[in-house]
């Protein structure tokens, strides 16, 4: 709510898209609203991590995606090309750093499972 006051006093000092802002401002929260309602149920921690993770690099990798559609532009540039990394490096390093934090947030989630199963044989 708070960031909506703050899209709508200052679309009152420079006239800008405001749905699309306020649009881009909920996805951007969206992570953190996911992670707030895993973190309140009563799973194993490992689990809340792994899944916490893998919602924040999904939204996080596809953030200029949706920008760009929300807007009406092209200006990003998710090209992966990894034998070419002078042209396609936004989307080298943005391609890379999802399966990183996808492979993390793998481990998290078989950790926790183990540790869940652990618990169940006890």
């Amino acid at each position: 709510v708070l960031t909506v006051l703050l899209l709508l006093s200052v679309q009152l000092i420079q006239i800008f898209a405001l749905v699309p802002a306020i649009l881009i401002a909920c996805y951007a929260y969206m992570p953190v609203l996911v992670c707030a309602v895993i973190c309140a149920c009563k799973f194993d921690g490992f689990l809340k991590a792994g899944v916490c993770v893998a919602v924040s690099a999904l939204v996080g990798y596809f953030v200029e995606y949706v920008v760009d559609k929300l807007l009406g532009t092209n200006a990003s540039s998710y090209q992966v090309d990894f034998s070419n990394w002078g042209k396609c490096m936004e989307g080298n390093v943005g391609l890379i750093c999802l399966v990183s934090l996808l492979f993390i947030s793998i481990i998290f989630t078989f950790v926790g499972i183990i540790r869940v199963n652990i618990k169940k044989t006890d």
